[in-house]
């Protein structure tokens, strides 16, 4: 079975555009992604506050809630490429902004939210449009694979870059954070000029982009599985997830072992990034062993019930193994979601679906760690988190108990017809 997976993850590689999307792709995410963590901790460090913490998570991620259905429907009439261009510049603009500013010293709460608020408004166009490319690349049996590399990579950035992120903290600071995420923009935009799609999708306009996003949410509700999909993201996203957008507010945890906070929060960070290489390693495999709609319901409880081990135990050690069980089942749980959506949905809707699958797992955890920084100040982070985890489990039981449509895309499947369950 290893020399399978193994054989059909590498295929895609020899795609040299894929290769080159997947190296640019990866490192502008993990440009990003450090960049998230490192404007937590600046909020942090401002306010000492989780309401702060929760209204700079809400304000990066809220905007993306507006533009990303508008940027799905872009996604499946625009290039492709081009619009990642345009974004992937505009991003940077903003960023180097950004780093001025703190270089400055001008910065302050008011002024980042500024620029947190403009990034997740260009994100909120960035994902589907970046996501749709797959399927421009790499066509036909190898898509299946490429997409799990994809979001393996995604999702892998997602854990890395917070863990980078810790460590260049404690050694320089924020301002190399920022720096470092302009240089990994410029990268993938220098990647994306040289990247020849063997296929671009370009629909007949016939609808508005109105009408071609509620088709893309009808095709959603109609198919069992891919409802099935979007509610269990909406349920990690929304009651799991935000701890990592808390953890500045939990490194009291580590005094035993770090000697100032910047410190315990890199090893809180760096723990986030073992749990996220261990959940790459694993996810192929899992998804071959067991099938893609057992990983996700496992994955899934195995997340909550990690969340609730890590908020009630206060211990460094055991603090740390829980944190990173939660990074790696996250991590898996992602994987699947994102297999299963851009498989199972056709060709021509990708961009819709996708920019759903982006809605939520942008906007949800905005909401939850809004309410979790504010119920976390009243009644404290450890009983927040458990309460959490708690509810994830009730929520995901009874969707998890449901049969019928709920099986998923074969692991070959590239398309479906709309409205369709898959089987």
């Amino acid at each position: 079975m290893t020399a399978s997976v193994m054989g059909g993850l590498m295929a895609s590689f020899r795609n040299p555009g894929y290769a080159r999307y997947t190296f640019g792709n990866f490192a502008s995410m993990t440009g990003t992604w450090m960049q998230r963590m490192a404007v937590a901790w600046l909020t942090w460090e401002m306010t000492h506050s989780t309401i702060w913490l929760g209204i700079i998570a809400f304000s990066d991620l809220a905007p993306s809630m507006v533009v990303t259905p508008l940027g799905g429907a872009l996604a499946d009439r625009v290039d492709r490429i081009r619009a990642v261009i345009l974004v992937q510049s505009l991003a940077l603009l903003i960023v180097i902004g950004l780093l001025v500013s703190q270089m400055m010293g001008v910065l302050d709460i008011s002024i980042l939210i500024v620029f947190v608020c403009l990034l997740g408004i260009i994100n909120g166009f960035d994902l589907p449009i970046r996501q749709s490319l797959i399927g421009d690349i790499v066509t036909g049996d190898n898509l299946p694979e490429a997409v799990a590399i994809s979001a393996m990579s995604f999702n892998f950035a997602r854990m890395l870059g917070p863990a980078l992120a810790g460590l260049v903290i404690t050694l320089g600071g924020v301002g190399p954070v920022f720096a470092i995420n302009a240089a990994s923009f410029m990268f993938f935009i220098w990647i994306a000029l040289r990247l020849n799609p063997v296929r671009r999708d370009r629909p007949t306009q016939r609808d508005s982009i109105l009408s071609d996003i509620i088709a893309g949410l009808r095709l959603i509700w109609r198919d069992a599985f891919l409802r099935f999909v979007m509610i269990m993201l909406f349920t990690v996203s929304a009651l799991i997830r935000p701890v990592f957008e808390l953890l500045p507010a939990l490194t009291g945890r580590m005094e035993v072992l770090a000697s100032g906070s910047a410190v315990a929060l890199s090893i809180l960070t760096s723990t986030l990034g073992i749990g996220a290489v261990l959940g790459v390693l694993a996810a192929p495999f899992l998804r071959v062993a067991v099938g893609l709609r057992y990983m996700l319901i496992g994955s899934a409880f195995a997340t909550a019930i990690s969340l609730m081990c890590f908020a009630i135990v206060e211990q460094a050690l055991a603090s740390l193994i829980s944190l990173g069980l939660v990074s790696f089942f996250v991590l898996i749980n992602s994987v699947g979601i994102q297999v299963a959506v851009h498989t199972g949905t056709p060709a021509e809707f990708r961009g819709r679906t996708l920019s759903v699958q982006g809605l939520i797992f942008r906007g949800a955890p905005a909401i939850g760690a809004l309410g979790m920084g504010v119920l976390g100040s009243a009644f404290g982070l450890q009983v927040t988190l458990l309460a959490g985890g708690v509810v994830a489990l009730l929520l995901l039981l009874p969707w998890s108990l449901v049969k019928a449509g709920t099986q998923g895309p074969p692991a070959t499947a590239t398309k479906s017809k709309p409205g369709e369950n898959v089987e």
